[in-house]
């Protein structure tokens, strides 16, 4: 069971951090480097609620820690109510006192004003995908048709932005785009100005 070890007179807790695929592979993208298959990608779900239920208050109950990551698939196909009702339920479980943290990693495009205020109000962190300008980002993230999908990315992340928040970054970095690093570098850097990790 995950908890906390006396350690003299203090306890030392590990840090349990939990990641849910509210929507499992579900993905309104299909980029060409994702490790899911496309029969996965296309197939609509979404977490019961009595799943979702079990879940939160498991996980409350028996770690130390309050931190949700919500992830895909792109997990804003689940719904702002999805999210409400989690939100609902963290506070029901949470023991007096403890802070939740809710973080989300969205590929962007499904962004809007409404996504963006309830992010802001529920004080969710953001994580967005995003590969570089806009000739390095779509050669692997495409729809479904198999557009580019850097517009509609960069106009969800300017929504945040004018909403007040600003989004860590994840960036894909593979062999065919590895030759323009400095320039993904300069535009993630200087042109939007988030902060971004490589994997």
């Amino acid at each position: 069971m995950v908890g906390c070890k006396p350690v003299g007179e203090e306890q030392e807790c590990q840090r349990i951090t939990l990641i849910v695929k509210a929507i499992g592979a579900f993905c309104n993208l299909k980029c060409n480097y994702c490790f899911f298959h496309e029969t996965e990608q296309a197939k609509p779900r979404i977490m019961q609620n009595e799943v979702l239920t079990k879940l939160i208050r498991e996980y409350l109950e028996h770690s130390p820690t309050n931190e949700f990551v919500w992830h895909g698939g792109e997990p804003l196909l689940a719904g702002i109510p999805f999210y409400q009702k989690a939100l609902e339920l963290q506070h029901q479980f949470a023991s007096s006192g403890n802070k939740i943290v809710n973080s989300l990693q969205t590929n962007l495009t499904l962004v809007n004003r409404q996504w963006a205020r309830f992010f802001r109000e529920a004080d969710f962190r953001i994580g967005v995908s995003i590969d570089g300008p806009k000739h390095v980002h779509n050669m692997h993230r495409v729809n479904t048709g198999g557009e580019g999908s850097f517009e509609a990315a960069i106009r969800g992340f300017e929504i945040l932005r004018e909403e007040g928040i600003n989004p860590g970054c994840i960036s894909v970095i593979t062999k065919k785009t590895l030759p323009f690093l400095i320039e993904i570098l300069n535009f993630l850097y200087h042109d939007l100005s988030i902060n971004f990790s490589f994997r």
